[in-house]
């Protein structure tokens, strides 16, 4: 599968509905055809018989990828990490939702090689994010706010800038005048 995005999935609500939601994933699990038995792949349930499970009718949707790991966590919140194609598995979390109406999905989607980050997660209540600022002659300096980034870039490379977007500009401006390299990226904070 060409263009993977890699997502994580915290999946959290009545506890109930939770709790099935693990069932069926465990059903999925001892079911003799649940594996994708291809040599890239193996190991790695695929989205079609945790439909089978999931839904009482199969809907004709092309939905392709792989859970990868599911996890059941001390605080009843369901973990799941899939792979899928170019994005995030929506039409999953619409059959979730539709089958379990409590539950609440909150994802982080990191496509391969096209640096697109994606969450739903903007409170940052569970994916919370940093801002790394690397250039070619010094170690990569990280950040919890852009406030912080702008601070750092002000007092080593003479830029000036407000906000995110001021700040990419700037770093931009600072490439071309001083033939370098320097880029500022989002990254994932790992929570645990």
């Amino acid at each position: 599968m060409p263009n993977y995005a890699y997502t994580s999935h915290h999946i959290s609500g009545d506890e109930k509905e939770i709790k099935m939601l693990h069932d069926i994933m465990n059903r999925v699990i001892n079911h003799p055809d649940a594996f994708i038995r291809d040599a890239e792949y193996y190991g790695r349930m695929s989205f079609r018989h945790f439909l089978e499970e999931l839904c009482e009718e199969v809907p004709a949707i092309d939905l392709r990828g792989q859970i990868c790991h599911f996890e059941l966590d001390s605080e009843k919140v369901l973990w799941i990490s899939t792979e899928s194609a170019w994005r995030a598995p929506f039409e999953l979390h619409n059959l979730i939702r539709h089958r379990f109406p409590s539950l609440k999905i909150l994802y982080f989607t990191d496509p391969d090689d096209d640096g697109v980050m994606e969450t739903n997660d903007v409170n940052g209540e569970v994916f919370r994010t940093r801002y790394g600022i690397a250039t070619e002659y010094m170690d990569e300096e990280f950040f919890d706010t852009i406030a912080e980034a702008c601070q750092w870039a002000k007092h080593n490379l003479g830029i000036e800038a407000n906000n995110l977007p001021e700040l990419r500009n700037a770093l931009l401006d600072y490439e071309e005048e001083n033939n370098t390299y320097a880029s500022l990226h989002e990254c994932l904070l790992d929570m645990d």
